[in-house]
C-alpha cells in the first residue's frame, strides 16, 4: 500500500483526490493535513511515498483589496464555462 499525504486538509479539491484514491481500495493509504497555523510542524513527514501539495491561501476573510482578498491562479489557464460546473483550467500552450 503507497502512503500519500495530502496538504490542504480543508480543500475541496483535497477532498476531491481523497475520493478518488478511495476507490481503489488497499492500493494508497492516505492523510491530509493542514497547513494553517503551526501544527504541522510538529508532525511527522517521514513514510511517505508521495506528497500530494494541494494547500493554498484562496482567499482571506476580512483582508480589502483588489478582488476583495481573492488571489487568482497564476499558471495563464483558462476556465470552463459549462455552468453547473467548478472551473477547470487548462495549462497556457495545450
Amino acid at each position: 500500500m503507497k502512503r500519500i499525504l495530502i496538504t490542504g486538509a480543508t480543500s475541496w479539491i483535497g477532498s476531491e483526490v481523497e475520493a478518488h484514491l478511495a476507490a481503489f481500495p488497499g492500493m494508497y493509504g492516505v492523510e491530509r493535513v493542514s497547513l494553517r497555523g503551526d501544527a504541522w510542524k510538529d508532525r511527522s513527514w517521514e513514510g511517505f511515498d508521495s506528497v500530494v501539495h494541494l494547500a493554498a491561501v484562496v482567499h482571506e476573510s476580512g483582508k480589502a483589496g483588489g478582488m476583495g482578498g481573492l488571489h487568482q491562479p497564476g499558471i495563464g489557464g483558462r476556465r470552463s464555462s459549462r455552468p453547473g460546473r467548478p472551473p477547470q483550467l487548462q495549462a497556457a500552450g495545450h
